[in-house]
């Protein structure tokens, strides 16, 4: 089952790409790799201010930011500040962030590719 709910933009947002709560009822691209993402967006937003609808859970979409022959791991993090995602995670000992599970096994940078989306963190335990 998907779960979507509407926000405000807190900056211009593209469709497919992971958004974090940057205030209340706001959302904005994850600033970094401890930021958890709440969901991936269904909408674009072209202005501060404008409503976006976005998935926090179940089947969807997602862009990646980078080149992959095929990924070493299911779960997607953030590549870029602009709420692409990709397969490799924060280092050994730090805390990741990751907004699903990539349901493809390759692709290149601007793909748009199938995921289950399902926020979560860890501490990394090894390389």
């Amino acid at each position: 089952m998907n779960q979507y709910k509407t926000f405000k933009a807190g900056e211009v947002l593209a469709i497919h790409r992971m958004v974090y709560m940057s205030a209340a009822d706001t959302v904005a691209y994850p600033t970094g790799v401890g930021v958890q993402p709440i969901g991936v967006t269904v909408s674009a937003a072209a202005a501060i201010g404008d409503k976006v609808e976005v998935q926090m859970f179940g089947f969807g979409k997602v862009e990646i930011g980078a080149a992959v022959a095929a990924y070493n791991a299911p779960l997607l993090y953030i590549a870029a500040a602009d709420g692409q995602v990709d397969d490799v995670a924060a280092a050994a000992g730090t805390l990741h962030c990751w907004v699903g599970f990539s349901l493809s096994l390759s692709g290149t940078a601007g793909d748009i590719i199938d995921c289950l989306i399902m926020p979560g963190q860890g501490i990394r335990a090894h390389a």
